[in-house]
């Protein structure tokens, strides 16, 4: 929003975060997979090293999205790969949905964290 630019105007991970919803173009948006669309947001700055002292990586639920979820993409990164995070952004992109062994994934991280 204009406001928040104007309160933080060296917030260039805020203009990463939608640059990236605006490369990923995802089809939809709703209540399955929003969470995963913002994580990916913040993945995006997180990794391009935009972070700021808020935006930095937290642990939580990562569906509650930003940060937490981004958190838990940085760990699926770690464990299963760079591959896997492109082909969850790609199925995003494509069809708007995860890959289905998402759940699997989120069980494995909230049991680790």
């Amino acid at each position: 929003s204009p406001k928040w630019f104007q309160d933080h105007p060296n917030d260039d991970g805020a203009i990463v975060h939608e640059l990236v919803h605006v490369v990923m173009h995802c089809p939809r948006l709703d209540g399955s997979n929003w969470w995963m669309i913002e994580g990916m947001a913040d993945y995006g700055r997180d990794k391009l090293g935009y972070t700021t002292p808020w935006s930095t990586p937290t642990r939580g639920d990562p569906k509650s999205g930003y940060q937490a979820s981004a958190h838990f993409l940085l760990f699926v990164e770690q464990r299963f790969g760079q591959e896997y995070i492109k082909r969850t952004t790609s199925d995003l992109s494509t069809t708007g949905d995860f890959p289905q062994d998402i759940e699997e994934k989120l069980s494995l991280y909230m049991g680790i964290v």
